[in-house]
Order: C-alpha cells, then structure tokens, then sequence
C-alpha cells in the first residue's frame, strides 16, 4: 500500500488536474475535495460562500478532510485554503506525503483571471486580492514534505517529478 498524496497549494496551482495525472501514473484513486463538497451541498463553491459563508465552507472543508484522509492509496486535491487550519495541516502530515504546488503570481493571475468560480476573487480588484491572499498563504504552503514549482510545466511533467521526490524520500 502507498502512503496517501495531498496535493494543496494556491488556487490556479493545478492541483486537480495535477491530481488526476497522479493517481493515473500511480494507479491510486483520486479525490477533489472541492468536488465532493459540491456534490454533498448540491452548490458550488461560489454558491455556498455567498449562501453559508466562508467560516462555514471552511468547517465542512476540515469535515471532508477529515473523512477523506483515512486508509492509503489515494491522490487527495485539496482546496488553496485548506491549509489555514493547523488540524487539518497536521492531518494531511500525519496521514500521508504532503506535495505544495507552487507558482508565480502572474502564471496564477493568467490561469484564474477568466474564472467565474473563485469566490474570494469577487472584488472590486481582484488582482489585489490574489496577491493579498497569496502574501497571507505563502508561508503556509511551505509546511509541506515536497514542494513542486509548476510554472510552464505539463501536469504530466509536475506528476512525474512527483513521483520522483516521493521515491527518493523511501
């Protein structure tokens, strides 16, 4: 059995699609949390952020870590501010390998500028709060066993150099 991989890392990182070519080179199975807490609400994200608020995203979040997390063999995709709590912080290190992804604020801004499902961008200035956010968060990331640079790499590239860390590190 393979220890679980939680991929977290900054909204715009590639943390799903990166997940998915993981657990295919690996033969793992694979989760999105953000995928599984929309198909538990019935909402998405920006639909329970204006409806519930982000502290209350923020506590099923930690909930479906926390049921997710159990057992190997899986390729977890958390959400960017998974790591704003230290429990689930520490659950991830206790549970499995823990790989940041990483990039430079532009790479980020061009992949997430056209999105329309990124509540915390819905301001005025979004620019601004991208790099208020990632100021905030960026430390954070970094209490990680492995981290990845993703910029102008494939998710196939990103997935191999994964495995890659993972190997060395047994």
């Amino acid at each position: 059995m393979r220890p679980n991989i939680f991929l977290t890392g900054f909204m715009g990182t590639g943390k799903t699609t990166v997940g998915k070519k993981l657990a295919e080179l690996t033969g793992m199975e694979f989760y999105d949390l953000d995928t599984i807490i929309k198909e538990v609400t019935g909402l998405s994200i920006s639909e329970i952020f204006k409806q519930k608020g982000e502290a209350w995203f923020r506590q099923l979040e930690s909930s479906v870590l926390a049921e997710t997390a159990g057992g190997s063999n899986k390729v977890l995709a958390t959400g960017g501010g998974v790591i704003l709590s230290p429990v689930n912080r520490n659950r991830m290190k206790s549970s499995g390998i823990v790989v940041a992804l990483t990039a430079n604020l532009e790479t980020i801004w061009n992949r997430l500028k056209d999105s329309s499902d990124r509540p915390l961008l819905e301001e005025n200035n979004p620019v601004k709060t991208l790099e208020r956010l990632y100021q905030q968060r960026a430390a954070l990331y970094k209490d990680a066993h492995f981290i990845v640079v993703v910029d102008g790499k494939s998710p196939f590239l990103i997935a191999r150099e994964i495995i890659q860390l993972i190997n060395t590190k047994k």
